[in-house]
């Protein structure tokens, strides 16, 4: 596995195969695994889905899904990432901790108005072409807050869990690997915004949030290029989906 190092001993360098390969299993165990998991945890909580949503469930089962999910992403990234490296996991490079700072956290929040404004019309855009009526009443139901207190409990797994694992996974690791690649070989690192988000929005596996995801993603992935870290990314990730909630419940 010496190709995929450098020759710093005390830095872990990612490249672009840790990258496509981490993905991949990633994406089969989202299709084969997680999915199933997801299905089964909302059924025992009482949420019954045909093509229409029948039966409204606990919204304790989708946050125990939206963790699972999370967490288990979080954990088989970190062990393979151990694996395919046969080195420590290298948290500081893969978080960018050391450019976490008041100055590029400023500069992600920017980002949230442009992250919002584009979700918006990117799916007015496709509501105009498309019947998307049903899929989005299912999501309105599911993500919608019953109360304050389900609106707080949202933003907290946005914030610290949802945001930091996603952006750790696809910033950190993913697109870092690409970026490392892109600089060997002489090439402008900011395209690799546009190959990680592409394999950012086919992770989520749903054909209504694709194209919304992947703008998203190229947005989040411009944060990365310009701060270096995937835990300012985290928080600019974070904000963006705690601000879709709370429109989601009051509107």
């Amino acid at each position: 596995m010496s190709n995929f190092l450098n020759s710093n001993d005390k830095e872990i360098t990612l490249t672009w195969k840790v990258s496509i390969i981490l993905w991949l299993h990633l994406l089969i165990i989202q299709i084969f695994i997680f999915s199933a998991i997801t299905v089964y945890i909302l059924e025992i909580s009482g949420w019954i889905f045909n093509e229409f949503l029948l039966i409204n469930g606990s919204t304790v089962g989708v946050w125990l899904s939206v963790f699972i999910t999370e967490i288990g992403t979080l954990i088989i990234s970190l062990v393979f990432l151990r694996y395919l490296l046969k080195k420590r996991t290298g948290i500081e490079e893969i978080t960018g901790i050391k450019d976490f700072n008041l100055k590029n956290n400023l500069l992600g929040l920017g980002f949230v108005p442009l992250l919002i404004f584009t979700g918006i019309f990117i799916s007015n855009l496709q509501a105009f072409f498309f019947d998307y009526s049903t899929q989005n009443f299912i999501y309105d139901i599911i993500f919608r807050p019953k109360n304050y207190w389900e609106l707080i409990i949202w933003i907290i797994i946005m914030f610290t869990i949802v945001g930091p694992v996603e952006e750790i996974v696809f910033r950190g690791i993913i697109q870092k690997g690409f970026q490392n690649k892109f600089r060997e070989i002489g090439k402008p690192e900011w395209h690799t915004v546009f190959l990680s988000s592409l394999l950012f929005s086919i992770f989520h596996l749903d054909l209504l949030t694709l194209i919304p995801i992947f703008f998203m993603g190229i947005l989040l992935g411009l944060v990365y290029y310009l701060t270096d870290s995937s835990m300012v990314c985290a928080i600019t990730h974070g904000a963006y989906d705690a601000v879709t909630i709370i429109l989601i419940f009051f509107l």
